[in-house]
């Protein structure tokens, strides 16, 4: 037992250089592990490691956690939006992280005078890594303005469509919240920032189970600020963001805040469900190519599917074995 508890031990030391010569890191379900690559970038001398990148733990962490709520939506049968919600998820978690700490928000509000669509590390994603692959913004930029019409099928870029709306949406009601001169900056965006991962935390356990959609998310994103009994204004900022975006079909600026009546528990009446914008095509896989190593691991291909088809041969054995046999 001593034995086997030293290796188990040893193989979890392991993880965090668990890749090595790999530009790459994932989580993994079988494993019950992240695993963290390190490589020289070229013309470099020294080895760069991905496990010492707080935006690189936090974005595989974020997979981990929404693969033990959502176990379906890692597999590649989904249609791309499934997909680009768990990349997605995997980058919030890294803003959430950061905005989760008082002097990473007080950096924040200084970098950007409280401005949060001027340039700041807040919105840049794994800065070093980025700049090792010759990309000025990190991996990818949350403040962007990129649709759903622009960006195809391939799950990265899918995935700064949603990711972009919240952190527009983290800027509007920051800037709706604030009080200078009342509320210190950073404790405000500090108090926004843990309402929001919450609300998108909520939302994503309240999406269907398999073969969700943005809209999915939005439409349970306006139910819950509806039962929080948040502003008016907060529905207005999920409803424009996601729209300008593609995400779904907003009403005209008049109606927005109709059916938003008191339902007498400090609360406002459910919103009208938003229909679609931008869909998925039925049938259309998911291009996975340029993601991270998580959504490219082997184990989250066609699981599903397999198995179902294992079902569906079992059951025919028993029902012909039974047959022969007279049961």
């Amino acid at each position: 037992m001593a034995v086997e508890q030293r290796q188990r031990h040893q193989a979890a030391a392991d993880f965090p250089h668990g890749l090595p010569d790999v530009m790459n890191a994932y989580y993994s379900r079988d494993e019950r592990a992240l695993k963290f690559g390190d490589f020289v970038p070229n013309g470099a001398d020294e080895r760069m490691y991905t496990c010492r990148s707080f935006d690189i733990v936090a974005h595989e962490t974020g997979h981990a956690v929404l693969d033990g709520l959502k176990p379906r939506w890692l597999l590649n049968n989904n249609p791309p939006q499934t997909g680009g919600l768990h990349e997605s998820f995997g980058d919030l978690t890294a803003i959430f992280l950061t905005l989760s700490q008082l002097d990473q928000t007080e950096a924040v509000i200084a970098q950007t005078k409280a401005d949060l669509h001027d340039k700041t590390f807040l919105a840049d994603m794994a800065e070093q890594f980025g700049l090792a692959l010759g990309r000025p913004n990190g991996l990818r930029n949350a403040d962007n303005d990129l649709k759903l019409s622009e960006a195809g099928n391939e799950v990265h870029a899918i995935s700064q469509v949603f990711t972009g709306a919240v952190y527009d949406i983290l800027a509007d009601m920051f800037a709706h919240e604030r009080q200078p001169g009342l509320q210190d900056d950073a404790a405000m965006l500090h108090r926004v920032g843990e309402y929001l991962c919450g609300l998108v935390l909520r939302a994503l356990m309240a999406a269907p189970d398999h073969a969700a959609s943005y809209a999915h998310v939005v439409n349970q994103m306006l139910r819950i600020v509806a039962e929080d009994g948040k502003p008016a204004e907060y529905g207005n900022f999920i409803r424009n963001r996601f729209s300008m975006r593609e995400v779904v079909i907003a009403p005209a600026a008049q109606d927005q805040g109709q059916g938003q009546g008191p339902t007498g528990n400090g609360g406002t009446a459910a919103p009208a469900e938003l229909a679609p914008d931008v869909e998925d095509q039925p049938g259309v896989p998911q291009d996975r190519r340029a993601c991270c190593g998580t959504m490219n691991n082997a184990q989250y291909f066609e699981l599903e599917d397999a198995l179902d088809q294992e079902r569906a041969e079992l059951a025919r054995w028993c029902q012909g074995y039974a047959a022969r046999n007279g049961g």
